[in-house]
């Protein structure tokens, strides 16, 4: 899933500022910028009945939570498929870890078939 909150500040011509002072502290300022961002997973309820309540008084629109939020079942199944991934091998993260820092090295193909008298 993923917030769609910012996109129809913009479609409107509004910004998450506007939003927040329209709400008047009952949606803490941050909350409403990382909601705009998309980057927040949880928000209760309440959050939810007065982002939709402001947004309605900004605009003179009528707004449903299926108006903020957007469902894509392949979005759902890449991180489906990322968790299994990292299940099936825990380690991996600190594979790359090391990697990156130079710890170890990736060890090219060609050099691998040299060394073991392989033609590529």
């Amino acid at each position: 899933m993923r917030w769609r909150l910012g996109e129809i500040l913009q479609a409107r011509g509004l910004t998450a500022y506007k939003l927040a002072g329209q709400l008047n502290g009952k949606v803490n300022r941050n909350s409403v910028y990382a909601i705009a961002r998309g980057d927040t997973d949880r928000v209760d309820r309440a959050t939810l009945g007065h982002l939709l309540s402001a947004l309605g008084e900004l605009t003179g629109q009528r707004y449903t939570v299926g108006d903020l939020l957007e469902y894509s079942p392949e979005e759902e199944s890449a991180e489906a498929e990322t968790a299994a991934t990292l299940a099936d091998h825990p380690d991996i993260l600190d594979r790359v870890e090391r990697l990156e820092s130079g710890a170890v090295r990736m060890i090219p193909l060609e050099e691998v078939a040299a060394k073991y008298g392989v033609k590529l």
